[in-house]
């Protein structure tokens, strides 16, 4: 029988946000530490180290580790916020400019139609849930091989953590789209937000001068929240 598993100390580095949502969904998955480390081609001391957060594994690695959890680039968009950690320590930099796509065009436009999990939503620290948005193509031309992205970091200490991008659905003129973005709650205690924008495969954005805000999920952390029922209780990734 294996030994239960200490519980690991609330996150304070992004290193230790980082190991919080690998063995979130190991635990998920039904994983050993030993299991994960086969399935991922290391040894379970480096997951152990990833996991308490003393060890940052490779990028290779971190892929690996979230392609075999099915972990939907949670698990990658954390390392993400380690590397901007890092990169803050050393210096300070603007954001770069992103251009507009090619094929933007003002003819391009979209309506709002509705969303899930409405800004202000109450939510105990590092809850994992689903933020949908539905839109309408309202122009000219279809969505082919489109992205929604994450404006900014896709995590960090204080940051509602996303993919960095999830696909958009081939949608005709006329059409609408159900865009759903897998989230975990900030582990500070307040409100956050993330900003999601329509972009191309390399990341160049449409309606660049549009649509300043984009579509945004906005949560607000109460630590010690309890969820005292299951109709209380936000939604969650469903299983996969």
């Amino acid at each position: 029988m294996a030994r239960p598993q200490k519980a690991l100390p609330a996150p304070v580095t992004a290193a230790q946000h980082l190991g919080v949502e690998i063995r979130y969904w190991r635990e998920r998955r039904r994983m050993t530490a030993t299991e994960l480390a086969t399935a991922s081609g290391c040894s379970r001391t480096t997951i152990y180290g990833a996991e308490t957060g003393s060890e940052v594994p490779s990028e290779q690695l971190i892929c690996r580790i979230d392609e075999v959890l099915r972990a939907e680039g949670l698990i990658v968009s954390r390392y993400e916020g380690v590397l901007s950690e890092k990169r803050a320590a050393k210096m300070s930099r603007s954001v770069p400019s992103i251009d507009a796509a090619p094929d933007a065009s003002d003819d391009d436009e979209s309506w709002f139609l509705e969303e899930t999990i409405p800004d202000g939503t109450l939510m105990p620290r590092g809850h994992h849930f689903v933020k949908t948005w539905t839109i309408i193509n309202t122009g000219k031309f279809g969505w082919h091989g489109r992205y929604l992205q994450r404006v900014g970091s896709p995590a960090g200490v204080g940051l509602i953590t996303t993919p960095q991008r999830v696909p958009v659905p081939t949608t005709l003129p006329g059409e609408s789209a159900v865009l759903a973005v897998p989230c975990v709650s900030q582990y500070v205690e307040g409100t956050s937000r993330a900003h999601f924008k329509m972009a191309d495969a390399h990341g160049r954005l449409f309606f660049k001068d549009r649509y300043d805000v984009g579509l945004v999920v906005q949560v607000t952390v109460v630590l010690g929240m309890e969820l005292m029922d299951e109709g209380r209780r936000p939604p969650t990734v469903s299983p996969g």
